[in-house]
């Protein structure tokens, strides 16, 4: 077996021309060949330094059993990396239950209320900056808001072609008023 000049590991291979670990020349007189070989490597371990994967190497290969302190940092930063693009346009975060709960008590107010959800939801649709969560709530709000547009329509259609209904109705006010006062 011989010996790589650049790794120094041993070829499996016997009489092998090239290093089965590196790929550099293992004959003498290819020194520009090992040159190049010791460039690629350095270039190699630059990106591996780059994109963490050192990192993981070392702590795979690590003697001692012990996770390496730079290594848990790295995976929980990667995490969060993650978690921040799995939120949606570059970490932007999700939408709170807090928030939800406030913009369902905007529906309370009565003329003003309405107007500022329908305007938050639509700013929300249209807006690049908002999450993926916010668009789902924004989608579902001008859904519920067209919904009761159209219900308040249909009853009032409904009402106006019955006026014998809305006697009726401002009968039974009148009838509690007086029963309550």
């Amino acid at each position: 077996m011989s010996e790589c000049k650049v790794c120094g590991r041993k070829n499996p291979v016997e009489g092998a021309n090239f290093c089965y670990y590196c790929g550099a020349s293992l004959r003498e007189t290819d020194r520009d060949e090992r040159e190049i070989s010791e460039n690629r490597r350095a270039a190699d371990a630059e990106q591996d330094r780059q994109s963490g994967y050192s990192k993981i190497k070392a702590w795979i290969t690590a003697d001692d059993g012990e996770p390496d302190d730079d290594y848990d940092e790295y995976v929980k930063s990667e995490i969060r990396r993650s978690e921040r693009e799995a939120a949606g346009n570059g970490g932007a975060p999700s939408i709170s239950r807090w928030k939800i709960l406030g913009l369902m008590m905007l529906l309370l107010l009565p003329i003003y209320g309405w107007l500022f959800l329908l305007g938050w939801a639509i700013v929300n649709v249209v807006s690049s900056r908002a999450s993926d969560g916010q668009k789902e709530i924004a989608h579902g709000i001008l859904m519920f808001i067209a919904a009761a547009i159209v219900l308040y329509l249909l009853a009032s259609a409904y009402m106006n072609a019955h006026p014998e209904v809305m006697a009726e109705y401002k009968e039974m006010l009148q009838q509690q008023m007086t029963n309550s006062g």
